[in-house]
């Protein structure tokens, strides 16, 4: 169980460091979590078959490029949070079959430039958050990922939300905003357990005209898009309690709004609205 020399980047801190990387590994050998944050680490260069009882890997803030391939012995791990670091790849490897046990995946702000096909492995992934990155597109292996249920894409370089994205029946959130996103593919409408969506501050000129399909939808932010209408459908979206739809083209507000009884903030500033539909006024809620 001997733990190796810490690397030049923690000696070079100093004392206190050093001793706080030996307390922290030290830990995560006798413990299920290993945490070595904000310790401007570029490698990792530990006794991974000491550390495979781990079930939580916490490495964000450092300056790591990918992880080593020796972290697959990690088969127990449930949780990895490696945000805020300088990766251009997740893993130094294009096999993670041996992570399948991932529910968490948390690598916002960092370099990524893809979601790549050999995330398709982690098959229990419930959790994936890529905010942050440089992600221009997504490959067809996410739709393996059945189980995600929350998907932070905001902050990347997006043109478009590729249909087999919603492959992922389960999803319930999804944060895409601050992208480039002109479109949203009519596949998203089958995503019948979809309770908050945030395409905000993209350039979305018009909504699938099924797009009421979305009847689990509880928040919905549209703002800062180029939106001149909204689909006759989106009267079936009545679990909605938040509407924003600030810093659009909107000439009106379809009368079927009033049919969301459970609307409870309805945001609608900046718009070229003409009218707003009396029938507003009988949402009890707003």
């Amino acid at each position: 169980n001997k733990i190796r020399d810490p690397p030049v980047e923690v000696l070079g801190q100093g004392r206190d460091a050093t001793f706080t990387y030996f307390r922290r590994v030290r830990n995560g050998q006798r413990s299920r979590e290993l945490v070595l944050i904000d310790m401007h680490l570029e490698h990792l260069d530990l006794n991974w078959h000491n550390l495979t009882i781990l079930t939580a890997l916490e490495l964000s803030g450092n300056q790591i490029d990918r992880l080593p391939t020796s972290i697959l012995q990690l088969t127990n791990l449930q949780t990895l949070k490696a945000s805020g670091n300088r990766m251009t790849k997740i893993v130094d490897s294009n096999d993670l079959s041996a992570l399948s046990a991932l529910t968490r995946l948390m690598v916002k702000d960092n370099n990524l430039p893809a979601i790549h096909d050999h995330l398709s492995a982690l098959v229990n992934l419930k959790d994936l958050d890529c905010s942050s990155n440089k992600v221009s597109e997504i490959e067809n292996g996410i739709m393996f990922c059945t189980h995600i249920k929350r998907l932070q894409l905001a902050e990347n370089e997006l043109l478009s939300l590729p249909k087999h994205l919603f492959r992922i029946f389960d999803i319930q959130f999804l944060n895409a905003s601050y992208n480039n996103i002109r479109t949203v593919p009519f596949a998203m409408c089958f995503c019948a357990d979809l309770k908050e969506l945030d395409m905000s501050y993209n350039r979305l000129e018009l909504l699938p005209q099924d797009f009421g399909n979305l009847m689990s939808l509880q928040y919905l932010n549209l703002s800062s898009n180029l939106l001149r209408a909204l689909p006759e459908s989106f009267r079936h979206c009545t679990s909605l309690q938040s509407l924003l739809l600030n810093d659009n083209k909107l000439a009106v507000l379809p009368p079927e709004i009033r049919r969301l009884k459970l609307l409870e903030v309805l945001q609608a500033k900046d718009n070229d609205l003409i009218s707003v539909p009396p029938d507003i006024a009988t949402l009890q809620k707003l």
